[in-house]
């Protein structure tokens, strides 16, 4: 039976959500967790999507002292025979460097340069859910999908829309899609 896993990263909420997950709840339909991949900015944020569904989340480089307190900067989370390594992504060097990895140059990215680092952070996974720069990314590399759902915030991101996604977990592997819409 596949599972779906709702997917969000980079919320940049100060607050109370309201009703703002409302239309995403309605997008994302049965799922049976959420991941959330960094810069909540309020434990707010989570106790609303835990309305949803369980959440696992870890902390973003934008949620200060206190996230990090709260929420690991790294999960491994095992569903079935899968495992989903989840990080917001945001440039810790990798073990074997004295300095951080060099995977955006002049405004583009090195996807093999963004892939390794990830990849270090984690022991093998099946795949990778990161955040942190606000970009839809959906690719399988070497047996491991990374996927970064994008911003759910408008305005820090590279959209004029929100964006999350999903993962499916079945018999033929994890797969992942984006979910965007408009307020």
């Amino acid at each position: 039976m596949a599972q779906r896993i709702g997917v969000i990263s980079d919320t940049h909420i100060a607050g109370e959500p309201g009703e703002l997950f409302a239309p995403l709840a309605r997008l994302w339909g049965e799922i049976d967790l959420i991941l959330h991949a960094g810069d909540v900015t309020s434990s707010l944020v989570i106790a609303a999507l835990e309305r949803i569904a369980p959440t696992t989340v870890v902390a973003g480089n934008m949620d200060g002292a206190v996230g990090a307190a709260t929420w690991p900067r790294t999960a491994v989370v095992s569903l079935g025979h899968f495992s989903i390594g989840l990080t917001h992504g945001d440039l810790r060097p990798m073990p074997d460097m004295r300095s951080l990895p060099r995977w955006r140059s002049s405004g583009r990215f090195d996807t093999a340069a963004l892939h390794a680092y990830l990849r270090s952070q984690f022991p093998p996974v099946d795949a990778i859910v990161f955040g942190h720069t606000h970009r839809p990314h959906n690719v399988m590399d070497k047996g491991i999908l990374f996927f970064n759902p994008g911003a759910f915030a408008k305005g820090y991101g590279h959209e004029a829309f929100r964006v999350a996604g999903v993962l499916t977990l079945d018999a033929h592997g994890i797969h992942g899609e984006h979910i965007r819409w408009q307020d």
